[in-house]
């Protein structure tokens, strides 16, 4: 369904052009209304704040609706410039194989796609893609393909304060995760998944439900780990985390060990 709606919305450059203007004016609209709810602010975790919601639950269920708030102000931002680039002549990408015209140049953000990614290679490839193209690029490929290297210099890129720092290093962690799931879990579930067309994983019922958890595991770890992305200041970056006890962190360190300790599943020989 996707796939025909993309192609329906970028047959013809003026409709593919208000596409964008309508989906960021909705975007603007639910930033709007959220932030005048007092989502916007709540980055804050106060000692007064954090004293009446000591529950882990309402703290996470504040923070995944604040992070998606947050995100609304880039997707309006990000989809308004894309409208305006196609309807300057910067947005046609070709013919796809139908003979239909494409207008995908200028997106720099796969909204759909980054909301239901299932791993954090995915995420990234579908949030800002133009700097992670260039980072991958001339950075990741150069480095010997070196995560650790890649998320500094992007941290850096977005400025010198420690909440970058808190939340760019800590992503290659989950990648690791991630990785290794790939060669020990994903054999045993989905044996068929190419680690890209989402068909490949969702032809069973257990890769149906695995991809489920991958996608809700995922949303529930970024959203602990980039709150500190818009907290600026050592102090309130490591407040945000403190108030959960770190638990992710320590989740991430013990299946990390149980992965690394996992023996690789036997490969059937035909």
């Amino acid at each position: 369904i996707m796939d025909k709606l993309g192609r329906f919305f970028n047959s013809n450059l003026y409709l593919a052009a208000t596409h964008r203007l309508v989906i960021s004016l909705i975007c603007m609209a639910a930033f709007s209304t959220m932030s005048a709810a007092g989502w916007e602010s709540y980055f804050s975790y106060d000692k007064v704040w954090l004293a009446e919601h000591p529950s882990y639950l309402y703290r996470y269920y504040h923070i995944f609706v604040t992070m998606a708030s947050h995100r609304f102000k880039y997707y309006f931002i990000w989809k308004i410039a894309e409208g305006a680039c196609i309807l300057s002549g910067q947005g046609f990408s070709g013919y796809d194989k139908d003979g239909n015209s494409w207008y995908r140049a200028a997106e720099n953000m796969d909204i759909w796609g980054f909301e239901i990614s299932s791993s954090v290679s995915i995420l990234s490839r579908c949030w800002n893609k133009g700097t992670q193209g260039w980072l991958e690029r001339y950075s990741y490929t150069r480095l010997n393909r070196n995560l650790m290297a890649v998320y500094l210099i992007s941290a850096i890129w977005h400025g010198v304060y420690p909440g970058f720092m808190l939340c760019f290093m800590s992503i290659p962690i989950l990648t690791e995760i991630e990785r290794l799931m790939r060669v020990k879990i994903n054999p045993l579930i989905a044996p068929a998944f190419d680690g890209r067309n989402i068909d490949t994983l969702t032809s069973t019922w257990a890769g149906c439900i695995y991809w489920h958890i991958c996608i809700w595991g995922l949303k529930v770890n970024m959203n602990y780990l980039t709150q500190t992305f818009s907290m600026g200041f050592f102090e309130n970056a490591w407040t945000a985390w403190q108030s959960y006890d770190h638990i992710p962190h320590y989740t991430w360190a013990f299946v990390w060990i149980v992965l690394k300790l996992m023996p690789k599943p036997r490969v059937k020989k035909d």
